[in-house]
C-alpha cells in the first residue's frame, strides 16, 4: 500500500498514468485523504 501522496504520484507517473507536468502538479496539491470517508480514516 502506499502510504503517502508523493508515494502516489511517483508510482502513478511510473506506471505511465501520469504524464503531463500540469496533472502531476495538481495531484501533488490535493491531499488525497479528503476524499476518503471519515469512517475510513
Amino acid at each position: 500500500m502506499i502510504s503517502s501522496n508523493d508515494g502516489l504520484v511517483k508510482y502513478l507517473q511510473t506506471s505511465g498514468a501520469l504524464k503531463t507536468d500540469r496533472i502531476i502538479k495538481s495531484f501533488k496539491a490535493v491531499d488525497r485523504s479528503d476524499f476518503v470517508p471519515n469512517s475510513l480514516q
